[in-house]
């Protein structure tokens, strides 16, 4: 089966004038051709370096992108905005297209508008290299790959020739960023050159994007953080709906999930392997409960070895096609293109779908003046015992330098913590930040003066099942996901089980006090703004439901300028815990 419009013939497309191209909200193919024209006239002639594409509407990022590449200039994505990932790339940028809020100064901006009409637009070079991405590489360094139009293309036509059929023309529903080469190829590219509709809106509660869904069907493009939560959150919803293909990439789907999936819809979600520097390489599909050794299938077109217990990939889909690609995941062949893989065997982690270089995040620390060394590793937090719902975290081991003991000494080891953190934020999102931190003398080495790592390891380890002097008892929510959404903040969070603050109210139930949830709302305004709030008073502060541990919660976070208030509320599928305002010190 064949693409309607090869991307590099993309607005050269016979759709007529009123093809649906996305939904939330319904843009048309003119509306498609006239953003491009608008991101096009605004571009100059040259440009000898790429444009960060910060864009959190899917629509916008592909008339973008294409404009870029007919005024034959390149196009760079990155996962995250934060200010200090921003200020390292600003002198790689000619600019910036953004709809959003973002700090960009000294950079030339650019905002959507609607065009003047469709751009006399020929076939695009196949070799032009049209797309920076950024990821994480083997080093610790975060490496660039760019991408010509010749592998994304090539990805495209794979795709369509393996799901094609199956896919048909169902729409699109993403709870995956298009920033990611994952969603950029799944939720966008694909059914933009395919001619079926994406929804501009990303997801991020089942109930929501289920009640999306007619009675054709849908594509579901999506991630083991949240199909995990799939069959508890909205399984009966599942149920009720038919033709529904789930795509899953970003990390290890358990077997037991996608088992339960199967169970509720008929079908197991497509768990699809790769990376940013490798594109997709291979796909499997699990076929009942005792489907625990699935092997991955290559993707047509793609070829595998295992050299040194390693794999190792040759596809079209690579830089340089003919050759070999070592990736750092070990392997297990098996015959006809079928695998198994047994784990990374490099430093990089993949937390709540991202993937972490460890070796960043202690280049990262150890470039604040308090730290002298600094050793991360990775511990893992099991749930009633199962290995199968482990969550892995991050775990801080830091030698604090003479600057570094002397603020301890003068403000105590919490805020020397708090404050480390909120300089990694820089870098990082809340959700890999360190969970747990120690600040050792020194770090243990053997006579030969190498790092012990099953000793830093030992700094971390405690007993799972009690709550002992030696366990460091969480005082924070886990963060799992965040977001904005205009000038609100969205903070995607579950209640630790453990949480410190549980006592105290109810002799049989521990509950999380008032007191408690306004910390947590003051910290995420801190992380918001990248300063302490100093809080002056609070306003219309009510407390509607108890929140216990385990519940899983959203905390909006909404800045009012007019005047001068954050509003909050904290809530789960029409629950509300809590609300109010802050109104900060205005000195």
């Amino acid at each position: 089966m064949a693409l309607r419009a090869p991307l590099h013939r993309l607005l050269e497309a016979d759709f007529p004038d009123d093809h649906l191209v996305c939904r939330l909200p319904d843009l048309r193919w003119s509306d498609f051709q006239s953003t491009v024209a608008g991101f096009y006239e605004a571009l100059p002639q040259t440009a000898t370096k790429p444009w960060l594409l910060a864009l959190e509407s899917p629509f916008h990022f592909a008339a973008a992108l294409l404009a870029c590449w007919h005024r034959g200039h390149r196009a760079m994505a990155v996962t995250d905005h934060q200010a200090g990932t921003l200020a390292v790339l600003r002198p790689e940028l000619a600019g910036m297209i953004t709809d959003m809020d973002l700090d960009s100064e000294g950079l030339r901006q650019i905002r959507p508008k609607r065009g003047s009409g469709p751009i006399d637009a020929g076939p695009l070079d196949l070799c032009h290299p049209g797309l920076l991405l950024y990821t994480s590489g083997s080093t610790g360094q975060r490496k660039q790959v760019p991408k010509t139009l010749g592998q994304l293309q090539a990805e495209l036509e794979v795709l369509e020739r393996q799901w094609g059929t199956a896919t048909d023309l169902l729409p699109r529903l993403s709870t995956v960023s298009h920033l990611h080469i994952y969603g950029l190829l799944f939720r966008l590219l694909w059914p933009l050159c395919k001619g079926a509709p994406f929804f501009d809106h990303q997801f991020f509660f089942w109930e929501e994007l289920l009640n999306q869904v007619d009675d054709k069907g849908a594509i579901l493009v999506s991630s083991p953080t949240h199909l995990n939560l799939l069959p508890a959150a909205a399984g009966q919803h599942l149920r009720t709906r038919p033709d529904i293909t789930l795509f899953s990439s970003g990390g290890p789907l358990s077997a037991e999930t996608a088992c339960a999936i199967a169970e509720l819809s008929g079908q197991a979600p497509i768990e699809v392997l790769g990376s940013t520097e490798t594109g997709g390489i291979a796909y499997r599909q699990r076929t009942g409960p005792h489907d625990r050794e699935n092997p991955w299938q290559t993707l047509p077109e793609v070829a595998v070895w295992a050299e040194d217990g390693l794999l190792e990939v040759r596809s079209p889909f690579l830089e340089a096609p003919e050759s070999r690609q070592r990736t750092g995941d070990r392997a297990q062949l098996l015959s006809e293109g079928r695998f198994l893989l047994l784990g990374r065997a490099d430093r990089i982690v993949k937390l709540s779908e991202k993937r972490i270089s460890l070796d960043e995040v202690e280049r990262r620390i150890q470039s604040h003046t308090w730290v002298h060394e600094c050793r991360i590793c990775v511990e893992t937090a099991q749930k009633d015992g199962q290995d199968t719902q482990a969550r892995q975290y991050l775990c801080a081991a830091v030698v604090l330098s003479d600057t570094g003991l002397a603020e301890r000494e003068r403000s105590g080891e919490h805020e020397v913590r708090r404050l480390l953190r909120k300089h990694l934020h820089r870098f990082f999102e809340p959700a890999v930040l360190p969970k747990r931190w120690r600040f050792p003398r020194e770090l243990p080495r053997n006579s030969q003066g190498k790092l012990v790592e099953a000793d830093v390891r030992r700094m971390f380890a405690v007993n799972g099942h009690t709550t002992g002097p030696d366990r460091e008892r969480p005082r924070f929510p886990e963060i799992h996901r965040t977001y904005r959404e205009a000038d609100t903040h969205f903070f995607e969070c579950t209640v630790p089980a453990d949480l410190l603050f549980l006592e105290g109210h109810f002799p049989q139930q521990g509950v999380v006090a008032g007191v408690v949830q306004l910390h947590w709302v003051h910290d995420m305004i801190g992380a918001i703004t990248g300063a302490p709030l100093r809080v002056q008073t609070l306003e219309a502060v009510k407390f509607h439901q108890l929140l216990m541990p385990g519940q899983p919660f959203v905390a909006e976070v909404r800045h009012a300028a007019k005047n001068n208030k954050w509003h909050f509320r904290l809530y789960h599928d029409g629950t509300k815990f809590s609300s109010g305002r802050i109104i900060p010190h205005t000195e």
